[in-house]
């Protein structure tokens, strides 16, 4: 069900965030499996190195909206 950020009950919001955090984890994991496959595939070449920390890229992106 779709509702307005600036006027929904909280509680449909903090089920909203909570399903959208969800989306999010489920592209993390797809993302970590296939850099596995291809490190597995690929044994002969350096491994490519998953960074899933969003700690720093986040703080960027509110430092840039400054």
């Amino acid at each position: 069900m779709w509702a307005n950020i600036d006027t929904a009950p909280r509680a449909h919001m903090v089920k909203a965030f909570a399903q959208r955090r969800m989306q999010i984890v489920g592209d993390c994991f797809q993302l970590r499996q296939d850099v596995d496959h291809y490190n597995d595939v690929s044994a002969e070449t350096e491994p490519i190195q998953l960074v899933l920390d969003f700690t720093e890229d986040v703080e960027e992106r509110l430092y840039d909206l400054a």
